[in-house]
């Protein structure tokens, strides 16, 4: 047996250590995993694009794998298994074994086929060549791989039926109260500041509104320039500090750019752009703003940085 590779190394995640099984042409490929969702699916596909062997996969049934997931893989021409009942709640590997006519290979660690899993996550695998001579690993690595296999059961045999409607359900509620967390967890965000904290906003918004009307200029109708006085900026802010909804007024301006940010663009004043207060680290309110707003706010910044950077006025 040899030892190939390991993640993180040469290669970066479950995705490149499959390619790389791949590689060698086997003729089958046969999977266990906890948990398959669509964006793993769809890293699969991507890499077993130029592949034409025999692919056979089983995973825990409901609730976190998608049903659909399943269905795509079973359609493509795969043979699929599920784990449910009792043994499911347990059922929880992540090995894959592929064979050729020259040997086995053996990746295992700690990812599912899900694009955290197979990607985005700081997972862990290894990566084994056992050679067809080496008739007691390559029996022990069979017996391995079908022992899970053999856990399941054909897809064909439950889709449609009364488990799987149930289980389609249980995904359609457990996503509508991922969804309904997030929007709690963002309103917490935005009311749970002390007073304090809406109040150093509200300062540093109001100086940003002051000192664009002190500095930068536009054009007026008549050709000539006059102060850029945001008026609208200046009764949203104010708004959003008697109604207790500051947070989320800027949130709603970086999320969407508002004319404003052009005006600023134009005038080379990235330092008097809401987004900087957002995604200052320094600030008492950095933590009331999403991850999703921080990411808007950089996201402008990095806009303006490319075609206006070169301008900046210190």
């Amino acid at each position: 047996m040899e030892h190939l590779e390991s993640v993180p190394g040469r290669l970066r995640c479950g995705r490149e250590a499959l390619a790389e099984m791949l590689d060698r042409e086997p003729s089958r490929l046969r999977v266990a995993v906890a948990f398959v969702t669509m964006s793993g699916v769809r890293i699969l596909n991507e890499v077993l694009e130029d592949w034409s062997g025999e692919l056979e996969l089983v995973a825990r049934g409901a609730p976190i794998t998608q049903p659909a997931a399943l269905d795509s893989l079973l359609e493509s021409g795969a043979s699929i298994r599920a784990v449910v009942g009792k043994r499911a709640s347990g059922f929880h590997p992540k090995l894959w074994v592929s064979e050729g006519v020259t040997g086995m290979e053996v990746l295992s660690g700690s990812g599912n086929l899900t694009e955290g899993g197979m990607s985005s996550n700081d997972e862990q695998f290894e990566l084994l060549r056992i050679r067809s001579d080496e008739e007691k690993q390559v029996l022990a690595q069979r017996t391995r791989i079908e022992t899970l296999l053999g856990y399941g059961v054909r897809i064909e045999d439950i889709r449609g039926g009364r488990y799987w409607k149930q289980w389609i359900e249980v995904e359609r509620k457990t996503n509508e109260l991922k969804t309904r967390m997030v929007e709690l967890e963002n309103g917490l965000a935005t009311t749970a500041g002390t007073p304090a904290e809406h109040a150093q906003l509200y300062v540093d918004l109001l100086a940003i509104y002051e000192k664009a009307k002190a500095e930068v200029r536009i054009a007026a109708e008549d050709g000539s320039e006059r102060p850029y006085i945001a008026t609208r900026f200046k009764q949203a802010i104010d708004r959003g500090r008697r109604e207790g909804t500051l947070v989320p007024v800027v949130s709603r301006i970086v999320n969407g750019p508002t004319e404003g940010f052009g005006r600023l663009a134009e005038a080379s004043r990235r330092d008097l752009m809401v987004e900087t207060l957002v995604i200052d680290p320094y600030k008492p309110y950095h933590r009331l703003f999403t991850e999703k707003t921080k990411k808007a706010a950089q996201a402008n910044l990095d806009l303006y940085d490319r075609d206006y950077g070169g301008r900046e006025i210190s």
